[in-house]
């Protein structure tokens, strides 16, 4: 017969093996659920706090210490982005 194996990597909500961008999104789209299923972590029932700190835990446990932070800028990079993109595109003028 044909052996089947399972294999669950806590985290990779696609199924690849891996805890990347593809899982961040899935987690971020189990916030907004009325039943969030694989996303809680914690398996309270709902996807909150704690599950988003699990997350970030186990992505940095795959990924690296501080690589959750590449992943997810702090909204002061984005702005910091935004208002240079916006003054390069003055300069070109």
């Amino acid at each position: 017969g044909k052996a089947i194996s399972l294999l669950l990597v806590v985290g990779d909500f696609d199924g690849d093996l891996n805890i990347d961008g593809d899982d961040w999104t899935l987690y971020v789209a189990g916030l907004a659920s009325a039943t969030p299923g694989i996303t809680d972590l914690n398996g309270d029932g709902v996807n909150n706090h704690a599950d988003f700190v699990q997350f970030k835990t186990i992505y940095e446990d795959f990924n690296g210490i501080g690589s959750f932070a590449l992943l997810v800028p702090e909204p002061s990079s984005i702005f910091l982005l935004a208002i240079g993109s916006l003054f390069l595109l003055r300069s070109r003028r």
